[in-house]
C-alpha cells in the first residue's frame, strides 16, 4: 500500500508512469497495477490494512466483495494475522452471493455413472481389506511396543546406564524417555541421574 501511495503522489506531481518504471527498474504495467491497487476497495477496509504488508492479489480478491464484506474480511484477516491471498479466497468462498459483487458460479452436479459406482465400490472394498489388515496387526504391534518400552524403562531405571547415556548420548536418552512416557504413561525423565 505504501508503493501505491508513493506512486499516486509522484503522478500527482507530474511524474510520468514510464519515468517511475525506469527509475524503479520495473515494467510500466506493474506501475499501473500499483496505481490502481486500491480501486474498488472500501475506505474503511483500506484504513484497517494501511500498516499491513499484503500481497496485491489479496486486494483482487477483496474487490470481489461488497464494501461491508470487505471490512468484515479485513477484520477476519487481522484477527488471524493472515493477509495471504489464499486466506482471502477462503473468506470469499464463505461469502454469501448477496455480499459479492458478482454471484458465485453454480456448479452443475455431476452425473454418476454405473462405472463410477463400480469403481468406488472396488476402492471401498480395497480400503476395507487394508483396514482389516491394520486392525489385525494393531494388537500385536501395541504389545510389542509396550514390552519394548517396559524394557527401556527398566534400563533407564538403572543408574549406571542412565548416567552413561546422559553423559555420552543425551539425544538417545531424551528419545527413550519420550517413548517411555508416551507408551507407559510414566515420567519422561529418570529421576536419579
Amino acid at each position: 500500500m505504501q508503493e501505491h501511495l508513493l506512486i499516486l503522489r509522484a503522478l500527482e506531481r507530474g511524474v510520468s508512469e514510464q519515468r517511475i518504471a525506469r527509475a524503479l527498474g520495473v515494467d510500466v504495467a506493474l506501475i499501473k497495477q500499483r496505481r490502481d491497487l486500491l480501486r474498488g476497495i472500501a475506505p474503511n477496509a483500506v484504513a484497517l490494512l494501511k500498516n499491513k504488508s499484503l500481497n496485491p492479489t489479496t486486494f483482487n480478491v477483496l474487490r470481489k466483495m461488497k464494501p461491508t464484506r470487505q471490512v468484515e474480511a479485513c477484520e477476519l484477516m487481522m484477527a488471524a494475522s493472515n493477509y495471504s491471498p489464499s486466506y482471502a479466497r477462503a473468506i470469499l468462498a464463505g461469502t454469501d452471493n448477496a455480499e459479492r459483487i458478482k454471484p458465485a458460479r453454480q456448479s452443475r452436479p455431476s452425473v454418476v455413472t454405473s462405472a463410477d459406482l463400480a469403481l468406488m465400490d472396488r476402492e471401498l472394498q480395497d480400503i476395507r481389506k487394508q483396514l482389516a489388515a491394520v486392525e489385525a496387526s494393531y494388537g500385536r504391534d501395541m504389545l510389542d511396543l509396550v514390552v519394548a518400552a517396559r524394557y527401556v524403562s527398566q534400563l533407564l531405571g538403572n543408574q549406571k546406564i542412565a548416567r552413561y547415556l546422559d553423559d555420552n548420548h543425551p539425544e538417545i536418552i531424551r528419545e527413550f524417555c519420550i517413548i517411555v512416557a508416551a507408551t507407559l504413561r510414566e515420567p519422561a525423565l529418570p529421576t536419579d541421574i
